[in-house]
């Protein structure tokens, strides 16, 4: 918990996960510290599986991969884009 309060004062990002820092928006929930039961996770895994979360979900990873497809590598523009909102 220390270490997370410690990040989080010096980190400055809406997001932790790539998928959606790239995204812009929250594509995939993020389960950090007390956020992490396993009621939160097991009801997310089953809106993935049983419906319009999974449609969701698969729709960010497709805008994710749109914005990552500019003709050079994705490592590249990945690399780019973390730096972006990172030095935000």
């Amino acid at each position: 918990a220390v270490s997370y309060l410690i990040a989080a004062i010096m980190v400055k990002v809406k997001f932790i996960s790539l998928v959606n820092l790239i995204a812009g928006k929250e594509v995939v929930r993020e389960f950090i510290q007390q956020n992490a039961s396993a009621e939160k996770i097991s009801s997310e895994l089953n809106q993935l599986l049983e419906g319009a979360r999974r449609s969701y979900v698969l729709h960010g990873y497709e805008e994710v991969l749109a914005r990552l497809d500019t003709g050079s590598s994705a490592s590249d523009n990945t690399a780019r884009l973390m730096n972006k909102y990172l030095l935000e």
